[in-house]
């Protein structure tokens, strides 16, 4: 496991909702990045329990994969050969914008992992079965522009900085704010409410 991915995640892919852009950070942690491309296979269940589901909940698993849908349509990932009986289904990371992966049967891949025994550490190898992959090229999928909205992004004037002109800033007298003074002038005194007498 590398922290690159993650970092790649978090420098190209930052246009990406709450939920897509979490399980893809978890999916890069977990992912082998000393494989081309990263694969993850750590399961939909590590990826609920990531996303802060109930993996025991019966609708988690639609949810689960509605989130991965989206990540597959984003360009970020492509699933791999379908989970079966003693295998999980596989995806491969697609994070370079420029090339993305299409399967190309299946093989065996040995993996490394260091298991703690008290106060010593064991490395054991294990084979998993993935599935392989040749790259093609892509234009970038990612949006040309700020992202909208409702992908997360802000509206420039919301990072900071006065707004552009003619855009407000001052709240206007019916909404509760004074009108612009002069320098030096006396603040409107506020009497309070008018007595009867």
């Amino acid at each position: 496991m590398s922290y690159q991915a993650v970092n790649t995640v978090m420098t190209r892919w930052t246009h990406l909702n709450d939920q897509p852009i979490r399980a893809l950070l978890f999916m890069a942690h977990m992912a082998h990045s000393d494989h081309e491309p990263p694969p993850y296979f750590a399961g939909h269940r590590a990826l609920a329990e990531a996303l802060g589901m109930d993996p025991h909940h019966p609708r988690t698993s639609e949810r689960v994969r509605r989130v991965l849908r989206t990540l597959e349509t984003a360009g970020a990932i492509v699933a791999g050969m379908e989970g079966k009986a003693g295998q999980r289904r596989d995806y491969a990371l697609t994070l370079d914008p420029e090339k993305t992966y299409r399967p190309n049967g299946v093989h065996e891949v040995r993996f490394t992992r260091h298991a703690i025994e008290g106060e010593s550490v064991r490395e054991e190898t294990y084979p998993v079965q993935l599935t392989a992959w040749e790259p093609v090229p892509r234009q970038d999928p990612r949006p040309k522009a700020d992202p909208p909205r409702d992908m997360g992004g802000d509206p420039p004037r919301d990072m900071g900085g006065d707004p552009p002109h003619g855009m407000g800033g001052d709240l206007p007298r019916e909404m509760g704010g004074d009108p612009p003074r002069e320098m030096g002038e006396t603040p409107p005194r506020h009497m309070g409410p008018k007595r009867n007498s």
